[in-house]
């Protein structure tokens, strides 16, 4: 490939992207033409330059086809940086980055265009809503949109750029949002907005998000308020950012938004808090339907409130149902889970990891490698197992009160939301019922990201490792490799891990109750129903 032929390519990119609002199907046309004319249809490329050139290339075309909702570009942009990305060229490298984003945006944007399409449609169904078909559709697009995740994922964790790095976090927060998953969509605002304040649209997308899930009628309305005001506050103060980043329609949304003027706190201060409190604060790791802080709960020091205080029931109904035992329960192991891993990271970061703590009664063996051996290590492990076992009850939670009929011994989380084996649709019995399906897509995606390539397949890796095999843990970087018996992981990896354990079962239970609390309030309106409501344990 002449350098005189790419120099051309890159000139015409970078002309064409400048052109893109203004006739984004010519620069579609025109910018296809020359990368099938420089490269080839499909594209070959053997060098750095070649592969980063037609990386520009495609995030132009994608940013025109999405304008101009042209699927065929998308998915030629896509292909484009497939063969990027898989080929290894630019691992490594300062273009690492854009890469795995221009491929996640494309695979985003096509779900996205289909979605709209299809809702478009008139059903054959007459009981289904639009928002029912939108669902569907994007379950079906569920493995480009799983794809998506990841890459946005390891695009911002591969940039060195602040509000590249924003940008990349607020695309998955997106994606996250509008597939139900609105715990985990916030974690990645904060994260967002963590690594560049600034942006204004990651802060307006926040406040989008916090605005339905007050008109979801949850709890602790007055702290959402203020954490709406927060963010819409920081979207108009920083509206130029959201012009350069997201265009002047997101701008022109974000201004038309009214803030509601709550004075209630966000949260209380982590510094009146002690360091437990402090530690489930800063990680967001509290069962309340708060989004930040602990709440504010009529029982001192009892702050993890969220669960379902009442059920419908037939009037020849003897007892309370099973559920309430069961969000005990699961509430109770999440909560053992959450303290063991406190603790151990605790003594962990007391003496850097390097000693056995004097509470420890065991003697163990120097394996001369740098091993790290004892109770606190083993609490970790133990802490990380736990979290990930609240994923299995929640679906047979789900299995009981909902009158499933899955025999509850053969239950997993991986695969109860779905209606085959090879999870291609997602469970009729449960994604019909219109209220529910937003609730039910939010677990099967949760499942399916715990899979090889997705958000958390290492925290799913580490629970099989701990349940099967040994985790052996290291104070830093370990030479050994992971053997069958033996998985191998530093400290500060485990520790990274466990929290994330810990953020899906969290995200779990709540989407869980979200459920229930959605199917008794749909069921208190049949008839011959009477409404149970159980005290607090005091």
């Amino acid at each position: 490939m002449s350098d005189a032929s790419l120099g051309e390519l890159d000139g015409v990119t970078r002309f064409l992207d400048s052109k893109v609002d203004e006739n984004p199907r010519a620069v579609i046309s025109l910018l296809t033409q020359k990368v099938s004319e420089t490269l080839g249809d499909p594209p070959l490329f053997s060098s750095r330059t070649e592969a980063a050139i037609l990386m520009n290339a495609a995030g132009v075309v994608i940013n025109a086809a999405s304008r101009d909702a042209d699927e065929e570009a998308l998915r030629s942009a896509e292909d484009w940086m497939s063969r990027v990305v898989s080929s290894g060229i630019l691992t490594g490298t300062q273009y690492e980055s854009a890469a795995l984003y221009n491929l996640a945006n494309s695979q985003m944007e096509i779900a996205d265009l289909r979605i709209l399409r299809e809702a478009a449609v008139p059903s054959d169904n007459p009981d289904a809503s639009p928002t029912h078909a939108r669902l569907e559709t994007r379950f079906a697009n569920h493995q480009r949109l799983r794809s998506a995740r990841s890459n946005f994922r390891a695009s911002a964790l591969t940039t060195t750029d602040d509000l590249e790095r924003s940008t990349r976090w607020c695309n998955l927060a997106n994606t996250l949002d509008q597939s139900g998953r609105w715990i985990e969509a916030y974690d990645a605002y904060v994260r967002a907005l963590r690594a560049a304040p600034h942006n204004g649209n990651a802060a307006g997308n926040a406040a989008v998000m916090v605005s339905r899930v007050i008109r979801a009628g949850w709890d602790y309305e007055g702290h959402l308020c203020s954490l709406y005001d927060k963010y819409l506050r920081q979207a108009k103060e920083n509206r130029s950012v959201t012009v350069d980043v997201a265009g002047e329609a997101a701008a022109q949304k974000y201004d038309a938004m009214s803030l509601t003027g709550s004075d209630v706190p966000i949260t209380s201060s982590p510094e009146e808090a002690d360091p437990y409190r402090q530690w489930i604060m800063k990680n967001r790791l509290a069962l309340a339907a708060t989004l930040e802080g602990l709440g504010y709960s009529e029982f001192k020091d009892r702050w993890d409130t969220i669960g379902l205080n009442c059920a419908t029931t037939g009037p020849e109904a003897m007892s309370p149902p099973p559920v309430f035992a069961m969000l005990n329960v699961l509430k109770s192991d999440f909560l053992v889970a959450r303290k063991l891993a406190f603790e151990a990271i605790q003594i962990q970061s007391a003496d850097d990891g390097h000693l056995q703590h004097r509470s420890d009664p065991g003697l163990y063996t120097d394996t001369l490698d740098g091993g790290l051996y004892g109770q606190a290590s083993s609490q970790l492990t133990l802490a990380h197992r736990a979290a990930m076992d609240v994923l299995d009850k929640t679906a047979v939670a789900v299995n009981e009160h909902l009158q499933v009929g899955d025999n509850p011994k053969r239950i997993f989380f991986s695969r109860f939301w779905f209606e085959d084996k090879k999870r291609t649709q997602l469970r009729s019995s449960l994604a019909n019922q219109a209220r529910l399906a937003s609730s039910v897509l939010a677990m099967a995606e949760l499942a399916l990201d715990m899979e090889p390539g997705g958000l958390y397949e290492h925290a799913q890796e580490m629970r099989n490792a701990g349940t099967h095999r040994f985790v052996k843990i290291y104070r830093g970087p370990a030479d050994q490799a992971n053997t069958p018996s033996i998985q191998v992981i530093t400290l500060q990896a485990m520790q990274a891990t466990c929290l994330e354990a810990l953020t899906v079962a969290r995200a779990a239970y709540i989407y869980l109750t979200e459920m229930l609390r959605i199917f008794e309030d749909t069921k208190a309106k049949s008839r011959n129903r009477m409404e149970l409501v159980l005290p607090n344990v005091r």
